[in-house]
C-alpha cells in the first residue's frame, strides 16, 4: 500500500519546473553571514555554517528538497547555548555548488556528511533532517550507527507514493520539463503556501526561496536528484535504528501526510512523536521556537548511546 506522498516534489517539479534550461546562475551571495563558509568536502564546494563551542555536542541539521540551511537558521540559534550547531546546502541546492560527480544519491549526501566529520573533528553526533533530510537522517543513522547518538525526524520522507515506487527511479515528465521556461514569484509562492499551515509565509522567505531555486544549477539539480531516487521500503531498515528518535510532524502537513508518523513508530524501536496543531510541512520556519524546545527537550531527556 502506498503510504506517504512526496508532493512537496512534485509541486516544486510541476509548478517550478526543473531542468537546466537556462536559468539565473549568479549566486545569491547577500544570504551569507558571517559564520558562512565556502568549503570543498569530496570535491564538491559546499556552503557550510560551524557554530558554537568546539567541544559541545553536535547537531548536524538536514534540509528538505529545494530548500538550504537558512531553514535552520533560528532553530540553530537557540540550541547554540548548548550545543554545536553544524549545518550545509546539500549539493546543488541553496549556496553550494552542484556535486562534482553529478550524484545525487542518499548513498553520496552519506559519504559527504562523513567527510564533514573528519574534517571537523567529530566522532559522532545527533542529526535533525527534515523531508527528504530526514530521509537522509535515517538512512545515515542505519548505515553508520557508530557515528549517530539520537536523531530527529521532521516530517521524514521515505516510504513510497505514486511519483516514487520502492525499487524504480524517480520519473520526470516531458510537460514537466517545458514548464520550467518561466519561473514566476507567484509559483514560489504558491509552492510554500501550500508548505506552510495557517500562518502564511513571511515575504523574506518567499524572497530567499525564489532566489535559489531560479538558479540554473539548481534546477539541475532537482532533476537529477529526482531521476536518482531509489526508495528503500523503510520497513525493512528502520527496526535496526536503535538509537533515541523524536518524531515531529505539523497536523496540517499537506506534503507528507501526518498519518504516516504511526509508521515510523511501528517501524522504529526507540521513537516518539510529538504533532503540532495549526502546522503544515516546515515546522523548523513556522515555529522554530516550539521545535528548538522539542530538541533540548528530547536531547536532554534520552541517554547518550
Amino acid at each position: 500500500m502506498i503510504k506517504s506522498s512526496a508532493a512537496l516534489i512534485l509541486v516544486l517539479l510541476t509548478v517550478l519546473g526543473c531542468t537546466a534550461l537556462p536559468g539565473n546562475s549568479q549566486v545569491p551571495n547577500d544570504w551569507m553571514n558571517a559564520q558562512s563558509e565556502l568549503v570543498q568536502v569530496s570535491g564538491t564546494q559546499l556552503h557550510l555554517r560551524d557554530e558554537g563551542e568546539e567541544f559541545a555536542e553536535t547537531i548536524l541539521f538536514v534540509h528538505g528538497f529545494g530548500s538550504s540551511l537558512h531553514s535552520w537558521e533560528t532553530v540553530s540559534e537557540i540550541l547554540r547555548p548548548e550545543f554545536r550547531t553544524i549545518s550545509f546546502d546539500l549539493p546543488g541546492f541553496g549556496l553550494s555548488a552542484a556535486d562534482s560527480q553529478n550524484d545525487y544519491t542518499d548513498e553520496r549526501t552519506h559519504e559527504i556528511i562523513l567527510a564533514t566529520m573528519r574534517r571537523r573533528d567529530i566522532e559522532t553526533l545527533t542529526i535533525v533532517g527534515h523531508s527528504l533530510g530526514g530521509r537522509i537522517a535515517w538512512t545515515f543513522a542505519a548505515a553508520h550507527p557508530e557515528k549517530v547518538n539520537a536523531l530527529v525526524l521532521i516530517a521524514p520522507d521515505g516510504y513510497e507514493s505514486p511519483m516514487f515506487r520502492y525499487g524504480r527511479a524517480g520519473r520526470v515528465t516531458p510537460v514537466t520539463r517545458l514548464l520550467v521556461l518561466i519561473l514566476p514569484r507567484f509559483a514560489v509562492r504558491w509552492a510554500l503556501d501550500v508548505s506552510y499551515g495557517q500562518t502564511p509565509p513571511p515575504p523574506e522567505t518567499v524572497n530567499r526561496y525564489y532566489s535559489f531555486l531560479r538558479q540554473a544549477h539548481v534546477k539541475a539539480a532537482i532533476l537529477e536528484r529526482t531521476r536518482q531516487t531509489i526508495l528503500e521500503d523503510p520497513d525493512e531498515i528502520l527496526p535496526d535504528v536503535m538509537i533515541p528518535t523524536l518524531l515531529i510532524w505539523g497536523q496540517q502537513d499537506r506534503i507528507i501526510p501526518p498519518a504516516n508518523v504511526e509508521d515510523y513508530l511501528d517501524a522504529l524501536p526507540n521513537a516518539r512523536s510529538v504533532q503540532l496543531a495549526g502546522v503544515g510541512h516546515l515546522p523548523q520556519e513556522e515555529t522554530p521556537e516550539r521545535v528548538a524546545q522539542l530538541i533540548g527537550e528530547f536531547l536532554a531527556g534520552r541517554s547518550l548511546q
